[in-house]
């Protein structure tokens, strides 16, 4: 076979839009220093680094987004399925139905669900980790004796730019053609 003729063609499956998981989240933050203390029910995803608030502009460590969806079985035909969370920042470990699918950390951030999905409503977790990036620039703006961070050498964070942090979507269910 010639160069060409071996590298023609897609490699890997490119699964079909099912669904897209529009709507409401629940996001817990982990309790850590200087970590948002209550849930946000938010209408829409978003960049915690936009968010008004500093305590979720500058979280660093893990938020556990959940809701629910409405599955039809009929509809994937016994085919695999997997979720593509879109854009996250930085990874994101998928639960369905309390069952770990996988974790995603690079393009595309997709896992296969098909073994924890059931016909009708489903539990949907993702458990989204970022860097301590913003946590550092955050803490670069405040007095020393409020910092939550410190490291074992000079970084200078001060006046770097926010990193996007977060699920950002959007989260579609994916079926195998």
């Amino acid at each position: 076979a010639s160069a060409a003729a071996a590298s023609a063609g897609v490699n890997r499956v490119e699964p079909r839009a099912l669904q897209t998981l529009e709507g409401a989240w629940t996001v817990s933050f982990e309790q850590r220093p200087a970590a948002p203390t209550s849930p946000i029910f938010a209408e829409n995803l978003f960049d915690w680094s936009k968010h008004s608030d500093p305590a979720v502009k500058h979280f660093s460590g893990t938020a556990t987004y959940k809701r629910t969806f409405v599955f039809n079985a009929k509809a994937s035909r016994d085919r695999r399925v997997w979720i593509d969370l879109g854009e996250v920042a930085n990874l994101g470990e998928v639960f369905v139905n309390g069952v770990s699918c996988g974790v995603a950390w690079t393009p595309p951030y997709r896992v296969e669900i098909t073994r924890a999905l059931k016909n009708g409503d489903n539990e949907l977790r993702i458990d989204v980790t970022n860097t301590w990036a913003n946590r550092l620039i955050g803490d670069a703006d405040l007095p020393e004796e409020k910092r939550v961070t410190w490291t074992t050498t000079k970084i200078s964070m001060k006046g770097k730019p926010l990193l996007k942090a977060g699920l950002l979507g959007p989260v579609r269910l994916m079926m195998e053609e």
